[in-house]
C-alpha cells in the first residue's frame, strides 16, 4: 500500500510540473513492477508486460483515484484509509 501512496505523490508532482496531462497517469503493476500508462477513461487496465489485470477505482469517501487488483474483494483507499467492499 505504501507503493501506491508514493506513486500518487510522484504523479501529483508530475502533474504539477506539466510532465503528465490531467487525463493521463502512470500506475505500477503490482505483479511485475512495469509502469502502465492509463487514462481516466480506462476502467480496466492490463499490464502490457505480464498481462495482470487492474481496475481503476475512485474512493466514495475522498474521491481519490487509485488502481486495485481485479480479484480483490476489498480495497483500502491509500489517501483516506476508508475500506470498500467490492462486488
Amino acid at each position: 500500500m505504501k507503493r501506491f501512496i508514493l506513486l500518487a505523490l510522484l504523479i501529483s508532482l508530475a502533474l504539477t510540473a506539466g510532465v503528465l496531462s490531467a487525463s493521463e497517469e502512470i500506475w505500477e503493476c503490482p505483479n511485475c513492477g512495469t509502469n502502465i500508462p492509463a487514462s481516466a477513461d480506462d476502467v480496466e487496465i492490463t499490464c502490457p508486460n505480464c498481462g495482470h489485470h487492474l481496475l481503476w477505482f475512485m474512493c466514495d469517501n475522498c474521491m481519490g483515484e487509485f488502481v486495485i487488483d481485479s480479484d480483490w474483494t476489498t480495497a483500502e483507499c491509500p489517501f483516506c484509509g476508508s475500506v470498500h467492499e467490492l462486488d
